[in-house]
């Protein structure tokens, strides 16, 4: 929520009035904020004014009378002109505070509720409201109660006497024991001035209403748009505060499975993150917004129980419907983990790729002495016959071995060869035998397999 810089002017002013210099309420701000609360046509956040109150707090040394007084110079600031042509318009402090009551709280603060009751003939009660989820502000309760007590000097009466009054951060309950009336001289000229006076100060009175309202919708319809903004983002968006969600993002609830019927808002962030990062993010919530790390890769667990890898943005400190609140960033990098994982893979597989063909060319030459010699073997046993047979017989299984490890040697290096792709004629059967040679002992530990085939053509 937004209001007038004017307030802002019109506090400097009543300060300065009871020696609270500007330059002091305004030491630690910064040149943006300074030239912010100085723009009398611009608008502050209500954070900023409540803001600029407790600071005036600290310097009347949290003395109510004191601050009593600074509001009693606020009703003779000035630039608080329309207090002085409201003046104009009333003939008694009871119809004063019932101008006020209706007509100025309204159009300078628009959601704080006042209402005014006649207690007595002399005395009034105003109960005033400041609801959630606007920041809390004694001060200005305090402040409130000194222009209540100091409205009926603007008609040239005493000041008013606070009979009682209950004071919090977010109510006021006081009871006003009214001045008497000024002369019967005194009464006609302010009837007949009010006569005279009362069509532009009501005038006055509408046009900073109106003008006030139409303010209030501009920012209104800019807070919208910004949250469209928002919620209109690719990315994980979350406002929690103390870990208990206040507003999401669609692509939030669309990520996290929230859509439809459930919803993200009231539920912990405990139950965004899986059990295992539990402990990670009670580390997170007790580390300052501004410290928290560049950037973290979180696993979140969706409405469905599936996991999500997001990576999350460092946390930012944001005021959220006007209490303090944390803004969480994060964007879904499940699929960029799995590619990247799928890329781990591949190269393990290149590796091994890699290393079966340098297996395979160190085998072949060993190999090769051990084919020549069976052959030679066989060869030089062939023409003793009969009682070389058993022994030709077991050269000629070891030839069958050799051979068939020649076969799996060849099909590695088949395997590994990384070279340009040839379009061409290809044996079906070869391509089957061979893949059926390198898996045959994976394959016999699990079942029996059974390969039949007929001759086919090639295939390109």
């Amino acid at each position: 929520m937004r209001v007038s810089s004017k307030l802002a002017v019109q506090l400097f002013e009543a300060c300065s009035a009871v020696g609270i210099a500007r330059e002091d309420l305004i030491s630690s701000l910064s040149a943006e904020s300074i030239a912010a609360l100085s723009d009398p046509r611009g608008t502050i956040a209500w954070e900023a004014l409540v803001g600029l109150l407790d600071r005036v707090w600290l310097f009347v040394d949290r003395d109510v009378e004191r601050m009593r007084s600074v509001g009693c110079a606020l009703v003779h600031a000035p630039s608080y002109v329309i207090l002085r042509r409201l003046a104009h318009t009333v003939v008694s402090a009871r119809s004063m505070y019932d101008a006020a009551t209706r007509w100025l709280a309204p159009a300078t603060l628009p959601f704080i509720s006042l209402e005014q009751t006649v207690v007595s003939k002399s005395r009034v009660r105003l109960v005033g409201l400041l609801p959630e989820p606007h920041a809390p502000s004694q001060p200005l309760f305090h402040f409130f109660e000194g222009v209540l007590i100091e409205l009926p000097r603007l008609l040239a009466l005493g000041c008013s006497t606070i009979v009682t009054s209950e004071v919090t951060p977010r109510s006021i309950d006081v009871v006003l024991e009214m001045p008497r009336s000024s002369s019967l001289l005194g009464r006609v000229r302010h009837l007949f001035r009010a006569a005279i006076t009362s069509g532009d100060a009501l005038d006055l009175l509408e046009g900073q209403r109106s003008e006030l309202a139409s303010g209030l919708r501009a920012v209104q319809r800019g807070a919208t748009e910004i949250q469209e903004v928002f919620d209109r983002l690719p990315v994980i968006v979350i406002i929690h505060r103390e870990g208990i969600v206040l507003w999401k993002n669609r692509a939030a609830a669309k990520t996290l499975r929230y859509e439809g019927d459930y919803d993200l808002v009231g539920r912990s962030m405990f139950d965004l993150v899986e059990p295992s990062a539990h402990e990670f993010y009670h580390r997170r919530l007790r580390v300052p917004a501004e410290e928290t790390p560049e950037l973290q890769e979180v696993r979140l667990l969706t409405r469905d129980g599936q996991i999500i890898v997001a990576e999350v943005f460092p946390t930012q400190q944001v005021t959220f419907e006007g209490k303090p609140a944390r803004l969480v960033v994060a964007r879904d990098a499940t699929e960029r983990v799995r590619l990247q994982q799928q890329l781990l893979v591949a190269a393990r597989m290149a590796s091994i790729g890699m290393l079966a063909a340098g297996v395979a060319h160190e085998v072949n030459n060993p190999l090769g002495y051990v084919l020549n010699n069976v052959e030679i073997a066989l060869k030089q046993l062939a023409p003793l016959g009969e009682a070389t047979r058993q022994g030709r017989e077991a050269l000629g299984v070891a030839l069958e071995g050799v051979d068939r490890i020649r076969t799996i040697v060849r099909d590695l290096l088949a395997l590994s060869r990384v070279d340009d792709v040839a379009v061409g004629p290809v044996d079906v059967v070869a391509a089957v035998e061979s893949t059926l040679a390198l898996a045959r002992n994976e394959i016999g530990e699990r079942a029996e397999l059974v390969y039949t085939h007929e001759s086919v053509p090639l295939v390109r």
